[in-house]
């Protein structure tokens, strides 16, 4: 595992050294398709800053959540790839405000149905979900791009994703390498995340085996997300970078 926190670092740099100061240079990116690949490869840099904090086998739950989300996320930037008309770019950028809507109105339903129970900020929140306007728009959303109406059944018909497919639809979408991905590395992460007894190990060495899929997995997409961020934006400095990382950890004798 020691090899694979040094390449979740080194992608970390990639990403900090070359990346960055390459799109600083270009002036504004931070709108339309650009914004969106940035602000998914930020959250995916967290993620793994995070995954280098777990180093221990007790550490294995955690480091199965994170790489779980860093597959998520490099579909995402896999979606927003192949996306040549910009409709799924709208739904994008356009699902948190829906979302944002659908809870506001499920958090101000429960309070309503108990009043003797009280929330700081309800009033604010029943005032941005009884906005006829605001709510109509939402609405027109919702059947414009995803083809849901919330008017007629406001519990089931909401995007459940910004896509709205689910993610082994993602996976398959993308090809039969990423598909085999979701097939063998997504049950055994969401073991870890759900409740129940399906993700308690039976050993110690089950523990530490979890912990390398998981970092391993960890690299695989943050390296891929990195290489599609090179190419959708031409970041030439970028991709010379990963090239020679790869050609380097290939030839390493380690």
């Amino acid at each position: 595992m020691p090899d694979l926190l040094r390449q979740q670092a080194e992608l970390l740099a990639l990403w900090q050294d070359v990346a960055l100061p390459d799109l600083a240079s270009r002036g504004p990116l931070y709108t339309g398709r650009p914004k969106a690949y940035l602000e998914t490869v930020r959250r995916m840099e967290l993620w793994v800053r995070s995954m280098q904090l777990f180093t221990d086998s007790a550490h294995h739950q955690a480091a199965a959540a994170g790489a779980r989300a860093l597959f998520e996320l490099v579909l995402d930037m896999k979606s927003l790839a192949s996306d040549p008309d910009g409709s799924l770019l709208w739904k994008f950028q356009t699902f948190p405000e829906v979302e944002h809507f659908r809870v506001s109105q499920k958090i101000v339903d429960f309070y309503a149905r108990n009043p003797s129970l009280t929330l700081p900020d309800l009033p604010q929140r029943q005032a941005y979900v009884a906005d006829s306007a605001r709510r109509d728009r939402i609405h027109d959303l919702c059947r414009q791009m995803w083809g849901k109406d919330p008017a007629k059944d406001p519990v089931r018909q909401w995007p459940k994703h910004w896509t709205d497919r689910g993610s082994e639809q993602r996976a398959r979408e993308h090809g039969r390498d990423v598909e085999e991905l979701h097939v063998l590395a997504y049950p055994q992460l969401s073991f870890y995340l759900h409740s129940g007894a399906a993700g308690v190990p039976g050993s110690d060495a089950q523990e530490e085996a979890l912990m390398g899929f998981a970092h391993a997995l960890a690299v695989q997409c943050f390296l891929s997300a990195l290489a599609l961020l090179a190419q959708a934006l031409s970041v030439a400095s970028l991709l010379g970078a990963i090239d020679a990382w790869a050609r380097r950890w290939h030839d390493s004798p380690d």
